[in-house]
């Protein structure tokens, strides 16, 4: 027969057993005794700190892959491993940024600092990080691309995880998955039109063939710069690239043009060029046509390959790092167009 029993019964079960403030005293002590014999074992020389402590993690990006229809938030966890036979010490455990969206709960303790944290031999720990995010603020409070990092410092070591949420409702072209990636839109030499009234943001590199692109008046296009370091080489990603193909055709009007500009809308980043590398018109790609369009914040507005062709009206470039229209043995036709 089964009997279960326990350290610490019911105190209905022993209502007749008498308990006397001097036992109950001396429980605790023995308890605190024992408690403070296990620590005491531990000494510094046991803990293993600075440039010798290895540590791996069980990510090294966290995705808050969550489209927000109402301010929400969620909870993500990042666990952190001591594969090693002694115990280690990190001497720091940070948010990158101090104002971040992002707030830590460091091993049970909230905050987005903590110092000297303790990970036993051979064990682990967890942080679990949280975003908060209100869709309904502007892009210019609550950004389309939310990104930060957890630092672990010892020594003179250190690691980052990488943390990415986004905060507006929006077209996310190809997909949110698409960081460090190039992918190929094509569409059997048809026609695409991104007509949804929310606004498109590109996610790493999008090469398009055999497609013609419609941008109807009004639509905005925000571009994601990043470096990219993939299977491809190094390079700044955030593009349009229309290969030979395929073409570009923009019908904004002057009440309601058409916006490429980059995805960091805080007022601090208004006048920064060079935040996105601009659009690429590869070689002998043909009938691209845009009108009433403002181009902005981009390394180089648009670049033309050779043989390919653009007309361009009613169009202003501006904040960009580099020239706003550049061609090489490309064929453009520009009226009423501001570039500075």
């Amino acid at each position: 027969m089964y009997k279960q029993t326990s350290l610490f019964p019911h105190p209905d079960l022993v209502s007749n057993a008498p308990i006397s403030k001097l036992s109950t005293t001396l429980c605790i002590a023995l308890i605190a005794l024992l408690m403070g014999g296990f620590i005491g074992c531990m000494s510094e020389e046991d803990i293993l700190s600075g440039s010798g402590v290895d540590l791996e993690f069980s990510a090294d990006t966290i995705f808050f892959d969550t489209v927000f229809t109402a301010k929400g938030s969620s909870t993500f966890s990042l666990k952190i491993y001591n594969r090693s036979k002694e115990a280690v010490q990190v001497d720091r455990i940070s948010i990158l940024n101090s104002n971040s969206f992002f707030r830590l709960n460091i091993d049970g303790v909230p905050g987005n600092e903590a110092q000297d944290v303790i990970i036993w031999a051979e064990d682990s720990i967890y942080v679990f990080c949280e975003v908060t995010i209100d869709p309904d603020q502007p892009a210019s409070v609550s950004p389309f691309v939310i990104e930060d990092q957890i630092l672990f410092q010892t020594g003179d070591k250190s690691w980052d995880i990488d943390l990415v949420a986004w905060g507006q409702n929006a077209n996310y072209f190809p997909s949110k998955s698409n960081r460090n990636n190039a992918v190929l839109l094509t569409c059997d030499l048809q026609q695409i039109t991104w007509d949804d009234p929310k606004p498109y943001v590109i996610y790493g590199l999008v090469l398009i063939d055999s497609c013609t692109l419609n941008i109807p008046q009004g639509a905005r296009i925000y571009f994601h710069g990043a470096l990219a370091n993939n299977q491809i080489g190094i390079y700044r990603e955030g593009m349009l690239f229309f290969l030979s193909d395929a073409s570009l055709v923009v019908n904004g009007s002057v009440d309601n043009p058409v916006l490429f500009a980059s995805d960091r809308l805080e007022q601090e980043f208004q006048f920064v060029p060079g935040q996105w590398p601009g659009l690429r018109i590869g070689s002998g790609s043909k009938g691209n046509a845009i009108s009433n369009a403002l181009i902005e914040h981009a390394e180089l507005g648009i670049r033309m390959d050779s043989g390919a062709s653009l007309s361009l009206d009613q169009v202003e470039i501006r904040l960009c790092s580099g020239p706003g229209i550049a061609g090489i043995h490309a064929d453009i036709e520009a009226t009423n167009c501001i570039v500075h």
